[in-house]
């Protein structure tokens, strides 16, 4: 009978064991980092994001304004990391927005199905 208890609660101890899934892709860049021209952005989506053909989606920069100053394509560049460079000009802008955009087809969906990213930046300290 305590052997039964004892499998009982070995049983339900693994199975409430569970391993958190991420639930957005890894990126080089931090929020509030001070960012320059030209940056690479490095994206790792970790099971999250699905890529289509070696692509994953864009990548969009925006001034503080709501200009965009660059926008490139995260391309296959190993194993399980998508990368692009974008060169930009933030002029007098203290602030900006990185947004990765995930399109699994490669061509553009839309808007309500699109899942992005956004992650504020700085230009200047």
């Amino acid at each position: 009978m305590k052997l039964k208890i004892i499998y009982l609660l070995l049983f339900t101890a693994l199975l409430s064991c569970k391993t958190p899934k991420p639930q957005l892709p890894k990126v080089n860049v931090s929020p509030q980092e001070i960012i320059t021209s030209p940056i690479e952005i490095i994206v790792n989506p970790m099971g999250v994001w699905g890529a289509f053909e070696g692509e994953l989606g864009g990548v969009r920069l925006f001034d503080g304004n709501g200009k965009e100053l660059a926008k490139g394509i995260l391309l296959r560049s190993g194993p399980i990391v998508f990368t692009t460079t974008l060169e930009f000009d933030p002029r007098d802008s203290a602030q900006g927005l990185l947004v990765l955009q995930h399109q699994p087809e490669g061509d553009y969906i839309d808007p309500p199905e699109m899942l992005s990213l956004e992650i504020p930046i700085r230009f200047k300290p």
